[in-house]
């Protein structure tokens, strides 16, 4: 018998023989390869180890192969050290990890020792490595460095690589759109999962099911990284969805059959050349796909794909017993005594996870940019739209102001003739001329109260209201209209009182009604008033047209008539309910709107209660109008409008001078050409030398007390604040010989 080898102090390396096929012991040399056929895996291999000691040892020993079985039985002097012969159907087949025996000091034996060793050949292909033997705190070091190279780290790398491709399955379901993300993580996930159940050789599953969960990974992950190669290509998938499920149906259910029949190395034989075949496929989808990325990530992409390539051809003649064993070169033997898939795994998914991220991150940044873009587009649209929005609010004041003169004045002049003509055809003329006038008058007023709006000026003062009062007003408004109609007009107050601002409010209102008495042929409309908690519900219900759904909010806009495409002047000029929806939204009022097309609408306004009203007291009689005795100043630039105000001035008996300037009325107070007392002063807004403040400043040294009455026909949103700001009684041209009494009175009462 040779002597053993000694490598280390007090570790040996047994003599070994093989048992042959007639029973005898054959020397051989370690690493002992085999191969067998597919019909040919139950046989077994017997060796026997022999080494001697010179004394009983007093430690712990252990026996350590680099290269191992898992399936085997150690007898030590006669005695059962380790491992039991089972059944071969309840054997992985797969690894030949690195293999531990402790020897405990009690089965040595001083002078001559001898271990047999029984091996199942569930594999095919498989090698025993050089068997050594000593104590255990000597081999324990460099055999933990082993697992640790080839079990522990690779295990470690794919748990974080299970963890990243996590990380991309949730940046997936997050964004459903990102499909190469989707399949790459699933791929990389599935490939992680199944690189740390190599490692595993005793698990608590039954061989044949791990054995068939393997075979169903593979399968797995062919769609997996097919779909991962289309999706980076941008291209369909060949197959509908259904015939990709039917053909993974049909390779899982071949695998169940191999595995029932004990026929996996057949299956293999004939499914996985159709893998290959799909990878070739695949490959080409990803050069396809890899050219469109920049020259770094194509190079890397390419580079990190060749090292799978090769390490999977390594890992093939690993496990097939191919590679040769390095005997006492350790660090080689370590580098090539492992699978090298579960290391470039991991390293790939980085390689891929870095592109694909990078790839989606600049997606990102492209998203951000255009919309920054956008917002940018968006900010300089609306600056566009608000100097636009300020061109048309010029131009309107202008062209509101130029039209107002004339208007005034031919208003004025029209209701001095009618009072003085008796004729019916003159009479008839002059109707006709009232109506469109006061057309224009409406016109006119609806777009002041537009530049009220936008300037700010109208200011909310709510207050206690008698809704019976309101609609008494509303009524003697529009009755008349609904009566030419054949309508009926009911106003139901219910005795309420609500907190609101009475101008607002009314006109408010006063839109609705006449809006329904003008778009209603037939029925009626009806306001009525009813509690709702603590507020009051105010609706405006007619049997009109209706509005359709699609155009409901466009009739709040400015201009908007939905069966007026002529622009019949009678029908309205689209401004009202535009004003009803600015009202309401100062006065902090909701406003909504239910309509059926052919039966009618309700409009309904939900204001706020307060408690029962008070008896009003019995209003005055009107008394008619007259300003007898009273010493007027009218200063306006306009020689029409002057002329039109001293005639229409004057025939309620007051006595009237007239100048067109601030400077024309500073040389007649000079001159002594103004009467001692003075009762009001009637001035424009805008003259050729100044502004109504201006005549203020002339007169008021003179007459500190002077009441004032400004008219004007300016609607520019900053004229319209300037004059709220002085507090003044303001006229808005033009405006009616009613609503001129009225103002003068309300400025100089008695």
């Amino acid at each position: 018998m040779a002597a053993p080898v000694a490598t280390e102090p007090g570790v040996v390396m047994p003599e070994v023989e093989v048992q042959d096929e007639a029973g005898r012991w054959v020397p051989t040399t370690l690493p002992y390869r085999w191969r067998s056929t597919a019909t040919d895996t139950s046989r077994r291999l017997t060796f026997r180890l022999r080494f001697d000691l010179p004394a009983v040892p007093t430690t712990m020993w252990a026996m350590r192969a680099d290269r191992m079985p898992p399936d085997r039985q150690l007898t030590l002097n006669g005695q059962l050290l380790s491992g039991a012969l089972q059944d071969r159907a309840l054997v992985r087949r797969f690894a030949l990890p690195a293999q531990w025996v402790d020897v405990p000091p009690a089965l040595l034996r001083a002078g001559s020792n001898e271990l047999l060793m029984t091996l199942e050949l569930s594999h095919r292909v498989g090698a025993l490595a050089p068997v050594t033997l000593g104590p255990a705190d000597v081999l324990q070091p460099e055999f933990s460095r082993l697992v640790w190279f080839t079990v522990s780290l690779p295990q470690a790398l794919n748990m974080a690589a299970a963890g990243l491709a996590l990380f991309i399955l949730l940046i997936w379901w997050l964004r459903p759109a990102e499909r190469v993300l989707g399949y790459f993580g699933a791929l990389w996930l599935l490939v992680s999962v199944r690189n740390m159940a190599y490692f595993v050789t005793n698990g608590h599953l039954p061989p044949a099911v791990s054995d068939y969960l393997f075979y169903a990974a593979q399968v797995f992950s062919a769609p997996l990284v097919a779909g991962f190669a289309l999706a980076i290509a941008r291209r369909p998938w060949p197959l509908p969805r259904a015939a990709v499920i039917a053909v993974l149906a049909l390779m899982l259910l071949i695998g169940a059959l191999g595995v029932w029949l004990d026929r996996m190395v057949l299956v293999r034989q004939w499914v996985y050349p159709c893998f290959i075949v799909v990878l070739c496929w695949v490959a080409w989808l990803l050069w396809q796909g890899v050219r469109q990325l920049a020259p770094l990530a194509r190079r890397g992409m390419a580079v990190a794909l060749g090292t799978l390539v090769v390490a999977a051809v390594h890992d093939y003649l690993y496990a097939t017993g191919g590679l040769p064993y390095l005997g006492m070169q350790p660090v080689l033997n370590h580098v090539m005594g492992t699978f090298w898939v579960p290391w470039v795994s991991p390293l790939l998914l980085l390689v891929g996870a870095r592109v694909l991220l990078q790839r989606f991150v600049q997606a990102l940044d492209l998203s951000e940019h255009h919309g920054q873009l956008l917002e940018q587009r968006v900010a300089d649209r609306t600056r566009e739209l608000q100097a636009a929005n300020a061109a048309k609010t010029r131009f309107v004041a202008a062209a509101s102001h130029d039209l107002r003169q004339p208007v005034a004045s031919i208003g004025l002049l029209a209701g001095l003739l009618r009072e003085q003509v008796n004729g019916s055809a003159s009479r008839a003329v002059l109707d006709r001329l009232t109506e469109s006038v006061a057309a224009l008058e409406s016109l006119l007023k609806g777009l002041l109260d537009m530049s009220r709006f936008d300037a700010g000026s109208v200011q909310v003062r709510p207050q206690r209201l008698q809704l019976q009062s309101l609609f008494d007003a509303v009524a003697a408004h529009e009755r008349d209209a609904a009566a030419l109609k054949g309508l009926q007009l009911r106003l139901h107050a219910s005795g309420l009182s609500v907190q609101a601002d009475p101008v607002l409010l009314e006109q408010m209102v006063r839109n609705l009604v006449s809006n329904a008495v003008r778009y209603t042929e037939r029925g009626g409309v009806l306001v009525s008033a009813r509690r709702r908690g603590d507020g009051v519900l105010l609706q405006v219900w007619d049997t009109g047209c209706g509005v359709p759904d699609d155009k409901q909010a466009s009739i709040f806009e400015e201009f908007v008539q939905l069966d007026n495409p002529a622009r019949e002047r009678h029908r309205g000029l689209g401004l009202g309910l535009s004003l009803v929806r600015r009202a309401s939204q100062l006065m902090a009022v909701p406003l909504s709107l239910r309509s059926v097309p052919g039966k009618g609408s309700c409009f309904s306004l939900m204001l706020p209660r307060v408690g029962a009203a008070q008896r009003v007291a019995p209003v005055a009689p009107v008394q008619p109008r007259s300003l007898r005795g009273m010493q007027i100043v009218v200063v306006d630039d306009d020689e029409g409008i002057r002329e039109s105000l001293r005639l229409r001035i004057e025939t309620w008996g007051a006595r009237v001078q007239c100048y067109g300037s601030v400077a024309a009325l500073r040389d007649a107070l000079q001159r002594q050409g103004l009467p001692q007392t003075l009762d009001l002063v009637l001035s424009d807004q805008r003259l050729p030398d100044g502004h109504a403040l201006d005549v203020l400043a002339v007169l008021q040294p003179r007459w500190p007390d002077l009441p004032a009455l400004i008219i004007t026909g300016d609607t520019a949103p900053a004229d319209l604040a300037r004059l709220q700001a002085t507090g003044l009684r303001v006229l808005h041209k033009p405006f009616s010989a009613e609503a001129l009494f009225d103002a003068m009175r309300e400025v100089v009462p008695g």
